[in-house]
């Protein structure tokens, strides 16, 4: 004779199912969350490295700049050669003109 009936052991497994059930719910909960944290992480990642692209690109920009600068310096260096020889030869075409008269 069984000590514990089909009937007696029903309701135990039942419950039992149940607690296997809400296992699996945990367990899908913590991969949802799990997911969530790891997303956030390659958002995290995918930020930092756009932030370094930009951080390279104006790096760039500034040393494109500088060049820039040294061109205008070196323009403005030139520009202002021509306009004294300019000068000058104003003044020798004025003191020819002088002593031609």
């Amino acid at each position: 004779k069984k000590l514990v009936s089909d009937d007696d052991l029903k309701p135990l497994q039942q419950l039992l199912n149940e607690a296997l059930q809400e296992v699996e719910t945990l367990k899908d909960a913590a991969l949802v969350v799990q997911l969530e944290r790891e997303e956030e992480q390659i958002q995290m990642l995918a930020r930092s490295a756009e932030f370094k692209e930009s951080e390279d690109k104006i790096e760039k920009l500034i040393v494109d700049m500088n060049a820039l600068q040294k061109a205008l310096d070196l323009n403005g260096e030139a520009l202002a050669q021509l306009e004294e020889r300019l000068e000058r030869t104003r003044g020798e075409k004025a003191e020819a003109v002088k002593v031609r008269d």
